[in-house]
């Protein structure tokens, strides 16, 4: 008669091989998520042209344009002028400052257009890899983009608040962020154009090497200092008869000022040879902090405006650089109401998941009604394969999106911690309808095992599909192989609202037809559960493992 204590042994042998599983399918998930990473192209880095269709959207703003100048390496401007050189204005691109940030599922490459008086002439979208769906209703919006139109630089950049799109908050968010991003940085200026060069730091810094992005440096890369100018901050502040463009020199703290020197000027050079050494040293060993709380300072006596001119351009600057650093505190995630309430969603299927709520059959209910109504129709933060992809291809939108971030990674994780597929049991509204319809009194049909066996294989097809679209960065709108783009009524295309609508109909007949038959969504989750009959080593591992070898030969070819 065998021992009692012969079975525990067996359990305990069980669970390393259950948390290799585990580890395994993880891994799985992670090469595939590398080999589509790593066949993404880069950003795009600073390029000496203006890329064609930005020259062709630039026409739209600048009629007379004849002449577009290379990208400005330091602030990334592109001037535009007539046949005579005179300036009719500046654009810029969100790209490469803003590729970082991601919509639903991509970045988006964005035109800022000013005209010679500073101000926004309109704003245009050259490219995105968002979906097709959400990018299209935010370009069709007609006050998104020109809500923009009229400002200047700096009030561009001052901007706290931007009306979204309705249906495609992330995608209009993202686009919003990147243009304040590419504003918030250097703004060009076309009274002086010049760049800052190394001879304007060895003025302050004799042994001055390099200058990179305003820090000098010396032999061996020490750090000298930083240097700073007025222009463009000032470009509007007229003394005798024009503006000025200041240095000013700040030591390695990158606060306390060691000098300043007139760089330029459009003013009265007999007016500007007054500013004798002590009027400019004034500002000597003060901070930028001091010097944007101070007021007004004495003029020099016979050139009172051009030197209270100059006074007032080092305040101006002081003033918009400290404000500027202000802004670049390090980026928080974004909790409105759409991420607070994918939260509480979230929490909700959690709930249900790990208690015995979820056999309350009138709480099941009125939650699925909440999973389709709220977070289907009207908060539209679904899972997709679209956006796994756009993730995968592009990086994580955890500044705009936590809510969809911490929905993705529960509906993940959970599976292999937990070995329970929270997302599509509790939380999927599309799962939803279905398990509503399994309560129709149709008259439900039996698959035939041949049929069930080959249907099954389409989820799994579909994934295939979604790999090679994403190693190859195919011009591929995944979001039309599933129906979840169809929940927002604004945005879905013919494809998706198809599927969604026969995946519904087909449940009438068939119990969660979409889910067992199409979703490939669900056969991701699926492939991660690690509960019951799942925890064990299956045909579909060895599946899994073939799709990175194709992922891997599809990067080698």
């Amino acid at each position: 008669m065998e021992s009692p204590s012969a079975e525990p042994p067996k359990r305990r042998a069980g669970r390393p091989r259950s948390v290799l599983l585990r580890l395994y399918r993880a891994a799985v998930l992670v090469a595939v998520v590398l080999l589509i990473r790593g066949a993404a192209a880069p950003p795009a880095a600073p390029g000496v042209e203006a890329p064609d269709g930005a020259r062709l959207v630039a026409e739209i703003f600048y009629p007379g344009a004849a002449q577009i100048s290379p990208r400005d390496q330091a602030k990334g401007a592109h001037l535009v002028a007539d046949a005579n050189g005179n300036a009719l204005g500046y654009f810029v691109l969100t790209s490469p400052e803003a590729d970082d940030i991601i919509g639903y599922s991509g970045p988006t490459r964005t035109m800022v257009a000013f005209g010679a008086d500073g101000t926004v002439l309109g704003v245009e979208v050259l490219a995105s890899g968002d979906t097709e769906d959400h990018l299209a209703m935010v370009v069709a919006d007609p006050r998104f983009l020109r809500q923009f139109e009229g400002k200047t630089w700096e009030e561009l950049g001052a901007t706290q608040t931007i009306d979204g799109v309705s249906g495609a908050t992330l995608t209009s968010s993202a686009i919003a962020e990147g243009i304040l991003r590419r504003v918030r940085g250097k703004a060009p200026s076309l009274r002086f154009p010049k760049p800052l060069a190394l001879a304007d730091a060895r003025r302050f810094f004799p042994g001055a090497t390099a200058l990179e992005s305003g820090a000098v440096l010396g032999a061996g890369g020490a750090l000298l200092g930083h240097l700073l100018r007025t222009s463009p901050h000032a470009d509007n502040l007229i003394g005798y008869r024009g503006p000025s463009d200041i240095l000013i020199a700040l030591g390695p703290d990158n606060e306390t000022v060691r000098g300043i020197a007139l760089r330029d000027s459009y003013d009265s050079s007999d007016y500007v040879a007054y500013l004798d050494g002590r009027f400019l040293a004034l500002y000597d060993g003060m901070t930028l902090g001091e010097i944007a709380g101070a007021g007004e300072v004495e003029g020099v006596s016979g050139a009172t405006m051009t030197s209270q001119t100059v006074a007032l351009a080092v305040r101006t600057a002081a003033r918009r650089t400290l404000e500027a650093r202000a802004r670049e505190v390090g980026a928080k995630p974004r909790f409105d109401a759409t991420n607070v309430g994918t939260i509480a969603v979230l929490a909700a299927g959690l709930t249900m998941a790990f208690t015995r709520l979820r056999g309350n059959r009138l709480l099941r209910t009125g939650f699925q009604l909440v999973l389709i109504v709220y977070f289907g129709l009207i908060n539209g933060q679904l899972l997709s394969q679209a956006l796994f992809a756009g993730w995968a291809e592009n990086g994580v939108a955890w500044q705009l999106a936590p809510g969809l971030l911490s929905l993705a990674a529960a509906a993940l994780l959970v599976p292999l911690l937990f070995g329970k597929n929270v997302y599509c049991h509790q939380i999927c509204p599309h799962g939803a309808a279905q398990q509503l319809l399994r309560r129709a009194k149709t008259q439900k049909f039996a698959v035939p095992h041949i049929a069930d066996r080959t249907l099954r294989a389409l989820p799994f097809a579909l994934l295939l599909l979604v790999v090679a679209v994403a190693v190859r960065r195919h011009d591929f709108d995944l979001a039309a192989i599933e129906p979840f783009d169809a929940y927002l009524l604004s945005a879905a295309g013919a494809a998706t609202i198809a599927i969604a609508a026969g995946g519904l109909v087909a449940s009438l007949f068939v119990p969660m037809a979409y889910c067992r038959y199409g979703c490939p969504t669900g056969a991701l989750l699926t492939f991660l559960w690690a509960g019951g009959r799942a925890d064990r080593f299956t045909r579909r591992d060895a599946l899994a493992l073939a799709c990175v070898g194709f992922a891997a030969a599809l990067r080698l070819t």
